[in-house]
């Protein structure tokens, strides 16, 4: 059995009632004279940075080791609430 499409909906899939979007991309042709030459733009610069930690990452890489070794004390109450063990 095969969907029909809603006039207009031809990018549409429309499985099990319910409407999925596929996509959407875009193509653009560009014509340029002979005399002249074509040279992608550097998006993304190579700088070499040094990456500097700041104090909001210093907070994350310390709550994440907390909750590391909170997991290996409680490792045999994996999933259970706090307060279960009360």
């Amino acid at each position: 059995m095969s969907a029909q499409y809603p006039a207009g909906l031809e990018g549409y899939q429309l499985p099990k009632r319910s409407i999925t979007k596929t996509p959407d991309f875009k193509i653009a042709y560009v014509t340029l004279p002979e005399n002249e030459k074509f040279e992608f733009p550097e998006i993304f610069p190579e700088e070499k940075t040094e990456k500097v930690e700041t104090k909001e990452e210093e907070q994350q890489g310390h709550f994440r080791r907390e909750a590391i070794l909170q997991q290996r004390r409680d490792w045999d109450r994996a999933g259970a609430p706090g307060w279960f063990g009360l």
